[in-house]
C-alpha cells in the first residue's frame, strides 16, 4: 500500500541523513587528527589546544554514533 512507500522513503531519508551526519563527524575527527599532527612539537601551547579540539571531535563522533545506534534500536522496536 501507499503507507508503505511512505514509510520507507521516510526511512531511507533518515538513513541518509545519519550517514551525511557520520561522514561529517569523522571528516572533523581526522581533519583535527591531521593539524595536530601537522603542529610543530616545540609550540606547545597550539599543540595543547590542537589536542584538546582532536579528542572534542573524537568525543562529539562517539556520541553521534550512540544516538545513532539508539535511534536504530528505537526504528526496529517500533516495527515490531
Amino acid at each position: 500500500p501507499r503507507s508503505d512507500v511512505v514509510t520507507a522513503s521516510k526511512t531511507q531519508q533518515l538513513h541518509r541523513q545519519w550517514r551525511q551526519r557520520l561522514e561529517r563527524a569523522e571528516y572533523e575527527t581526522a581533519l583535527a587528527r591531521r593539524r595536530y599532527e601537522a603542529v610543530d612539537p616545540h609550540n606547545r601551547l597550539v599543540a595543547r589546544t590542537l589536542e584538546r579540539d582532536w579528542e572534542a571531535a573524537l568525543a562529539a563522533q562517539e556520541t553521534l554514533r550512540s544516538d545513532h545506534e539508539r535511534a536504530l534500536a528505537r526504528a526496529r522496536a517500533a516495527e515490531r
